[in-house]
C-alpha cells in the first residue's frame, strides 16, 4: 500500500513482486519494520517453548530472510542479486519446515506450495516470453536481468505486452497467496502453554 501510494516510485510498477515493492525508500522501511517485528514476536515463542533444534532452526530462518529481504534486496544486480535468488529459494524451503515444526495443517501447506508452484511458473514463463521477443532484436539484451520484465523495452512488444501483464498478474498474486497462507498459519497452532506443537 506503500509503495502503491508513490512513495518510492513516481509511477509505480503494477503488476508487481513484494520484493520490488518494498526495494527502497519508505516501503522498504514500512516492510523491514513490521517484518521484524513479526519475527521478534514469532521467537520469543520459539525460543521459550522450543527445543535446540527448534531454536536453532528459527534463529537461521530470521538470519536468512534477513539477508534476503534487508540484506540483499532485488534489484541491485551483481553479486547482490544472486545472494537474493539463493536465500529467497531457502527461506521458502525454511517455510516448509516451519509448518512442519508448527503442526500446520496439510492442507494449507499444499496452498502455499500451490502458490510457489505456480510463482514458478510464471516467472519461466515470463521470462520465456521477453527471450521470444529478444532474439530478434540485439539492442533489448543490454537491459539488465535483475529490471522486472514490464519495465523492460521488451515488455511493451505488442507481441507480449498484454500476455506478459496477464503473467506478470499471477506471478503478483501466487506471490502474495504464499505470503497470505504463512501469515494466517504462523502462528495459529501454538498452544496456550507447554511446547511447540509437532
Amino acid at each position: 500500500a506503500v509503495y502503491y501510494a508513490g512513495f518510492s516510485e513516481p509511477v509505480p510498477l503494477f503488476p508487481a513482486t513484494i520484493s520490488w515493492t518494498i526495494r527502497e525508500g519508505a516501503p522498504r522501511w514500512a516492510h523491514h519494520s513490521t517484518w521484524l517485528v513479526a519475527w521478534c514476536i514469532a521467537l520469543s515463542v520459539g525460543l521459550k517453548r522450543g527445543d535446540r533444534r527448534i531454536k536453532a532452526f528459527m534463529l537461521q530462518m530470521v538470519a536468512t530472510g534477513f539477508v534476503c529481504v534487508i540484506g540483499c534486496p532485488v534489484g541491485h544486480g551483481g553479486l547482490t542479486e544472486r545472494i537474493h535468488g539463493i536465500t529467497a529459494a531457502a527461506y521458502m524451503i525454511d517455510h516448509h519446515l516451519f509448518f512442519r515444526i508448527m503442526g500446520v495443517e496439510r492442507r494449507f501447506i499444499a496452498l502455499f506450495w500451490s502458490c510457489f508452484a505456480s510463482f514458478i511458473g510464471g516467472t519461466a514463463l515470463s521470462n520465456h516470453l521477453v527471450r521470444s521477443v529478444q532474439n530478434g532484436d540485439s539492442d533489448l539484451k543490454e537491459i539488465p536481468d535483475h529490471t522486472p520484465n514490464l519495465r523492460k523495452p521488451v515488455g511493451s512488444h505488442p507481441q507480449i505486452r498484454d500476455c506478459l501483464w496477464y503473467v506478470e498478474l499471477l506471478r503478483m498474486l501466487s506471490e502474495n497467496g504464499m505470503f497470505l497462507v504463512f501469515i494466517s498459519t504462523m502462528l495459529r497452532r501454538v498452544p496456550a502453554k507447554g511446547r511447540l506443537p509437532h
